[in-house]
């Protein structure tokens, strides 16, 4: 059910992991993140937690990210700036709520673009 880019992924201890991380990686990054059926949490029962945030970390370390009229790039800049503040805002806080920071969290090297 699409509710306005709030859903969860749900990925319980007995789910195919190359499955689901590839079903949240792709959904994560398309548009740059920039669709309303973006999952922005997902939520996994503890037994596949850590095996989970691996395997996305690896997904989201792989992906190219640069200008978006480049064959292979994956993810390209966020539309306005106010919105690369907001997403570097929600790292910063998660950091400060104690969350675990597994790949990225910087501002990509790029001289243009969000």
């Amino acid at each position: 059910m699409e509710l306005g880019g709030k859903g969860a992924a749900l990925v319980f201890d007995d789910a195919d992991l190359p499955a689901a991380v590839a079903g949240i990686g792709t959904a994560f990054s398309f548009c740059s993140g920039q669709t309303c059926t973006a999952p922005t949490r997902v939520l996994a029962q503890r037994g596949v937690c850590e095996r989970l945030a691996d395997g996305l970390a690896r997904y989201a370390g792989a992906l190219r990210v640069g200008d978006p009229r480049e064959r292979d790039t994956v993810v390209g800049p966020v539309i306005p700036a106010a919105h690369r503040d907001r997403v570097e805002a929600y790292v910063e806080l998660g950091r400060k709520e104690g969350a675990r920071l597994v790949t990225g969290g910087e501002r990509p090297a790029r001289d243009r673009g969000w």
